[in-house]
């Protein structure tokens, strides 16, 4: 598989292959985004991202990057909303290359958070997230897929945002994979 698809897929791939979706963006209300704290140039031990507030009130940043696509560079990009909840914010992804090369109908989230010139961004923890939804704590589908290419696990959340968040921030810490934080440092 690719080197990045970016911070969502690297993270997926580092967690055995599962991918926790949700039919809806989760937060309660878009977070009103400064442009001057995020456009610019970000980069971790991976990659470098650009990044650019495209509608700073309801939270919509595009992320663009090189991938080596057939001993070639290409430029990709994704479109993401960051929202709050009660207690922490989240980055949704509503559009981009991951839908595309994974075949995902919903939306990838994670937690997130910038302090001044860093971002970390925690990603779901599909294990905890199958469990929940076994158990009938959250409202989804779990998936198995068999194909080579694609994870062998899609945990698909159907219930709304607000039960998701609630949850979450509610339910312990074990909902996210927080000793695996993607950290992205600005350089520009």
């Amino acid at each position: 598989m690719k080197k990045i698809f970016l911070l969502l897929l690297t993270a997926y791939l580092l967690t055995g292959c599962a991918v926790v979706t949700s039919e809806n963006i989760i937060g309660s209300a878009a977070v009103q985004l400064s442009p001057e704290a995020w456009n610019g140039i970000w980069r971790n031990e991976d990659t470098v991202l650009q990044l650019k507030v495209v509608d700073a009130d309801k939270g919509l940043v595009n992320i663009a990057w090189f991938e080596d696509k057939d001993n070639e560079l290409q430029p990709d990009s994704i479109a993401v909303q960051i929202s709050k909840g009660e207690k922490w914010e989240y980055l949704t992804l509503v559009t981009g290359s991951l839908y595309n090369d994974l075949e995902l109908e919903k939306y990838c989230w994670g937690r997130i958070e910038k302090e001044g010139e860093r971002i970390l961004f925690w990603l779901p923890n599909p294990e905890r997230f199958e469990r929940a939804v076994q158990s009938k704590t959250l409202k989804g589908n779990v998936i198995k897929i068999k194909k080579e290419k694609y994870p062998s696990t899609h945990v698909k959340l159907t219930g709304s945002a607000q039960e998701i968040i609630k949850q979450v921030e509610s339910g312990g810490a074990d909902y996210f994979l927080w000793d695996t934080p993607l950290t992205f440092i600005r350089i520009d």
